[in-house]
């Protein structure tokens, strides 16, 4: 057997259609989406309960029950709870 042979059959490609892609990188867009609009948070300064944007809820930091997020009623910054 030729070498060339064997290295060209140890580097093969997984290939795919481009719509099968934009499809899997959409849905994972959506669950992501859905996960960030059922989550409310709750201030421990005022009480209030209120839901993040998307880019804050992606980009702040967190922990795996709280999260740094602004308060619309108080203004407070820091970690809250949410329900």
């Amino acid at each position: 057997m030729d070498i060339f042979y064997l290295l060209a059959a140890q580097t093969r490609h997984f290939t795919m259609p481009w719509w099968i892609g934009a499809i899997l990188v959409g849905l994972v867009f959506l669950i992501a989406h859905l996960y960030c609009v059922t989550r409310k948070y709750h201030c421990p300064k005022c009480g209030n309960t209120f839901r993040v944007k998307w880019y804050a809820f992606s980009t702040w930091y967190h922990t795996e029950d709280r999260r740094v997020a602004k308060c619309p009623h108080c203004k407070r910054k820091g970690f809250c709870k949410y329900d």
